[in-house]
């Protein structure tokens, strides 16, 4: 029996290529990933494909890159985290799961601030907002020095918040750590 290295589907001895993925099929062959000894690595590469003999020349099969990694940082990267939800065959993979659930919490996260952000810049213009007037008329309407600070301010809160739990993300993806994000990863409904 033959069992696909990537998909760990079985196979009759003289099926050369997985129905499923498309991977070819080499005897007995086990993904790093299930390889104990590369337990510390937690996005390990797929273990060198089998050889075909093509006359008296050796040629490497093409075996489908890991992924894993890949989606599991974009998924802090705006609403690319849908990628690593539609995607196969990681979409299945638990770690590309989690990443994907932190992605998708950090985005409504970044929408409930942006609001925020958007209510109180919109409060501080009208309430920092000089107006004159002459005979029930506005002749002009001028933003004070107090309000466009304030106004400023909330923009940079929103951008170093957005930024910060991004970057986290990334960087903890990067050291082959999956942790939640502070503060809001707990509340991830995805897994």
């Amino acid at each position: 029996m033959k069992k696909c290295s990537n998909c760990q589907t079985e196979f009759n001895d003289e099926v050369k290529f997985c129905s499923v993925c498309g991977t070819k099929l080499c005897q007995n062959t086990v993904p790093a990933w299930q390889n104990p000894s590369q337990s510390s690595n937690n996005y390990a590469q797929p273990q060198q494909p089998c050889r075909q003999q093509n006359g008296n020349a050796f040629q490497p099969t093409v075996v489908p890159r890991d992924n894993r990694k890949t989606f599991s940082i974009i998924s802090y990267i705006g609403i690319l985290w849908l990628f690593g939800l539609c995607t196969a065959p990681e979409k299945h993979d638990s770690r590309v799961r989690f990443n994907v659930g932190q992605g998708i919490i950090l985005s409504v996260a970044d929408t409930v601030l942006f609001v925020i952000a958007l209510i109180l810049a919109s409060i501080f213009k009208a309430v920092f907002t000089k107006t004159s007037t002459a005979f029930g008329y506005t002749l002009y309407s001028e933003l004070l020095p107090v309000g466009s600070a304030l106004i400023a301010i909330v923009w940079l809160l929103f951008s170093a918040g957005v930024i910060f739990f991004s970057v986290y993300g990334i960087v903890k993806v990067s050291k082959n750590q999956d942790t939640y994000l502070p503060i809001i990863g707990k509340m991830s409904f995805y897994r």
